[in-house]
């Protein structure tokens, strides 16, 4: 499992929509609000489950790999879904403040 957090690290340090707030951990590189939206959308939307958390204000999110069946494929497919509900949620921010 460790292997598959780093492989998820890796398309994460390549995106530019995400950051990484610590090793393997993620978040929008913005604000709470939008992280918090993001989380709301990917867990309503159910495909993968990601966890949020706080520290010293921040908000931000994690995959956590809980399963010992768990692939690469399937992390790609988690980086797949996680960057586009970024980009709506950026999009539909800019949308707000440019209107």
């Amino acid at each position: 499992m460790v292997e598959l957090a780093k492989n998820f690290e890796t398309l994460i340090q390549k995106d530019s929509l995400l950051e990484l707030f610590l090793p393997r951990t993620l978040g929008l590189d913005s604000t709470n609000e939008m992280n918090e939206e993001l989380n709301r959308r990917i867990n309503e939307d159910r495909r993968i489950h990601i966890v949020a958390s706080v520290i010293h204000g921040i908000y931000f999110l994690r995959l956590v790999v809980c399963s010992a069946l768990t692939t690469h494929e399937d992390i790609s497919q988690a980086h797949a879904i996680i960057h586009n509900f970024a980009k709506d949620v950026l999009k539909n921010v800019k949308h707000k403040y440019l209107n």
